[in-house]
């Protein structure tokens, strides 16, 4: 763990939440659902749901409710323990964003055709596609360069999960490569702490 000096955040914020932002408390259950949704069409599924273990009651939530955590992270140890790659990992966040977030993403592609939206308006986005999945933590994202940006999860002890840190970034590439040729999301892991992560976005015009 590095010490509050070496991970203050450099750039213009384009969205910077209080440090003391309220630690997570739930996740909505629709997250959830499309992560099952993903892993019966890749053929993971039956592995996961073995992984659940003793917390397979939550298999019964639907994506309208909102999972309490700690109990809402026996989905991401699960989704650990299948072992699957990052490139995989990734994939889950991709397909997750793509459905969840769709309504907002698709209503900035249609200004994108008229007004040439850049990728910053999506990043702008962030901390509002954050709360409609999760109560508690936040997410601040800052301007490092013209085509890049550091972004952070605070205050959420999901980032403990392998899954979770790849899912998320598949989901901000997915997000970003919405309105550029290629993005490049990579996470400072010098930086990680048991509640944070930070990953750097840069993309191609």
């Amino acid at each position: 763990m590095t010490n509050a000096s070496m991970i203050e955040p450099k750039g213009e914020p384009l969205f910077d939440p209080p440090r003391d932002v309220r630690p997570m408390v739930a996740v909505r259950g629709s997250v959830l659902v499309l992560d099952w949704r993903w892993l019966r069409e890749v053929g993971y599924f039956e592995k996961y749901e073995a992984a659940l273990g003793a917390a397979r009651g939550l298999l019964d939530i639907t994506a309208t409710e909102w999972v309490p955590f700690p109990h809402g992270m026996a989905h991401w140890q699960a989704l650990d323990a299948l072992g699957l790659s990052p490139a995989l990992e990734r994939d889950t966040g991709k397909f997750v964003g793509k459905h969840l977030h769709n309504v907002v993403l698709n209503t900035l592609i249609r200004l994108a055709g008229k007004l040439g939206v850049t990728p910053w308006a999506a990043l702008m986005q962030c901390h509002k596609l954050w709360m409609r999945s999760w109560q508690g933590g936040g997410m601040a994202v800052y301007r490092t360069g013209e085509r890049s940006a550091r972004l952070e999860i605070l205050n959420a002890e999901v980032v403990q999960s392998r899954a979770f840190r790849n899912g998320l970034a598949g989901a901000v590439e997915a997000g970003v490569e919405a309105f550029c040729q290629k993005a490049s999301i990579l996470e400072k892991p010098d930086e990680r702490t048991a509640t944070s992560f930070v990953l750097r976005v840069s993309w191609q015009r």
